[in-house]
């Protein structure tokens, strides 16, 4: 729940998946109506889209989820324009940085989705937001996956009735926030406990992760990230910078480098924020990232979040591209190899051990301009195409929130054979913004004419 913490009327702790989609031919247009029904019958596998947060009394403890009876599909599913208005791509740029500047409201259910029934290139548009209280980004992705088709021609369900459970009263909040406190601190134990039959590799196996975790505290959280532009005050207006890149030309980067695919879209993404660097007359710093790690292991299912971080350096003082991207590939070869983010992780988990006034400001500590510059996610998407009520997902954008003090994150989502590269700041603390597609282009433009 720290992202509930971070939370206040400047940033906005909530995901986003903003898509077009492609009607194929001799099938109907999506509508909301249908879209809506679509939803509605698809959220028996999605229990907490129904739920809203309840805290026990004196909010004493972490909150949890609990039916909403009040819930309705109409005010969490809405259009954003009249079925017969066609939005041109800049309207619905517009629509979505607006609908993107507002904050979920905690009553109900933390999502929403905007729907756009026509663009004037005709298909059709839709923004998701979901508090990352609910989803990280992997479950965010599960969630897509569920909520739309992996076949055009899929059949329509019609939403089943449902009953919510009743609200508990305040004894039994607080009984139920007691009993998740002795069932996470149970499981906490229990993994401490594991190897205690062979006294010597658990004194091995501790006596590393203590090393691994003091590592991961002092390089992920106490080492200072850099002065650097991006780091402003931020307000809670959003802008989205959009740019899809040919997955091949990545591909042949990555192996003319002989680096990972990741590896490839991160130097990219390093070589352009360069680029706006030295548009602005400065000569860059290495850029302290943090970069979201999946815990989920084998098992991606599953709510909430189960992710770590990891931060690496940019090495955007290297004027040399091909330099660049081996600095980046010996960075995340490294902490794949000393497993800091699993280290990272454990400490981060320890904060679920101190009281509320004492987790917050270390939470917020942890998520401030001192230790990071920005963040920049990968989230995988599939290798088939989605469909949305008969429509073929066309472009998609993932969007990772903005913490206090940053006004850039961002997010690469390999779908199909594109990456789309979500640019989300805050347009008043980082006009550079609206320059990141074209320095993206031009970066991964350079490798390709720089690698052999």
């Amino acid at each position: 729940m720290v992202f509930l913490q971070l939370e206040d009327g400047r940033a906005h702790m909530h995901i986003a998946l903003v898509g077009s989609f492609r009607p194929l031919a001799g099938r109907s247009r999506p509508t909301l109506q249908a879209l809506q029904a679509s939803v509605e019958a698809r959220l028996p596998h999605l229990p907490r889209f129904r739920q809203r947060l309840a805290w026990p009394p004196g909010r004493l403890a972490e909150p949890f989820w609990v039916d909403d009876p009040g819930f309705d599909i109409a005010r969490h599913v809405v259009a954003a324009a009249d079925p017969d208005q066609a939005l041109s791509d800049a309207e619905f740029g517009q629509l979505t940085d607006e609908f993107l500047s507002t904050p979920l409201e905690r009553p109900g259910p933390l999502w929403r989705f905007a729907f756009v029934p026509r663009l004037d290139d005709g298909r059709a548009g839709l923004v998701c937001k979901v508090h990352h209280a609910m989803v990280d980004g992997v479950a965010g992705m599960e969630i897509v996956a569920s909520l739309f088709s992996d076949r055009a021609d899929a059949p329509s369900e019609t939403p089943a009735a449902w009953h919510p459970e009743p609200p508990p009263g305040p004894l039994g909040l607080g009984l139920a926030a007691l009993r998740g406190q002795v069932e996470a601190a149970g499981a906490r134990t229990a993994r401490a406990l594991v190897g205690l039959a062979s006294p010597a590799t658990a004194a091995g196996e501790l006596r590393d992760a203590v090393l691994r975790g003091a590592a991961a505290v002092r390089d992920d959280v106490l080492f200072p990230a850099p002065s650097s532009f991006l780091n402003r005050s931020i307000g809670p207006t959003r802008r989205l910078a959009r740019c899809p890149l040919p997955a091949s030309e990545l591909v042949q980067v990555k192996r003319a480098a002989g680096v990972t695919f990741n590896d490839a879209c991160l130097a990219v993404a390093g070589g352009a924020l360069r680029r706006l660097a030295l548009d602005r007359g400065e000569l860059p710093p290495r850029l302290k990232v943090a970069v979201p790690v999946s815990m989920r292991g084998r098992d991606p299912r599953g709510w909430g979040n189960r992710i770590s971080f990891t931060a690496i350096e940019l090495p955007l003082d290297e004027p040399s591209a091909p330099a660049r991207i081996a600095g980046v590939h010996e960075q995340t070869a490294r902490f794949k190899e000393t497993g800091r983010a699993a280290a990272t992780d454990s400490a981060i988990n320890a904060l679920s051990f101190l009281p509320g006034p004492l987790r917050a400001p270390l939470a917020r500590l942890g998520a401030g301009a001192r230790a990071f510059n920005l963040t920049i996610s990968n989230v995988p998407g599939p290798r088939t195409p989605l469909y949305l009520l008969g429509a073929e997902l066309d472009e998609g954008y993932l969007l990772a929130p903005l913490t206090p003090g940053h006004a850039l994150s961002i997010a690469f989502f390999p779908y199909r054979d594109r990456v789309f590269f979500a640019g989300y700041a805050d347009p008043v603390a980082l006009p550079e913004v609206d320059a990141l597609p074209d320095a993206l282009r031009a970066e991964l433009a350079e490798l390709r004419e720089s690698l052999p």
